[in-house]
């Protein structure tokens, strides 16, 4: 019994590593992804601005 509570609790640790890593890659994709968009989005228009003034 003793030790099936162990390997539970063992699991249960592993689960919550492997879960806050995801946690963590998800959160990092979202914010490259987010910075990307911005960068992205931000370029043409300082683009469209310089073609303009010229």
């Amino acid at each position: 019994m003793g030790a099936n509570i162990k390997a539970a609790e063992m699991s249960r640790k592993i689960l919550a590593v492997f879960a806050g890593i995801v946690t963590v890659l998800v959160f990092i994709e979202l914010g490259l992804r987010l910075a990307g968009f911005i960068h992205l989005k931000t370029l043409p228009e300082k683009e469209t601005k310089k073609g303009e003034k010229t």
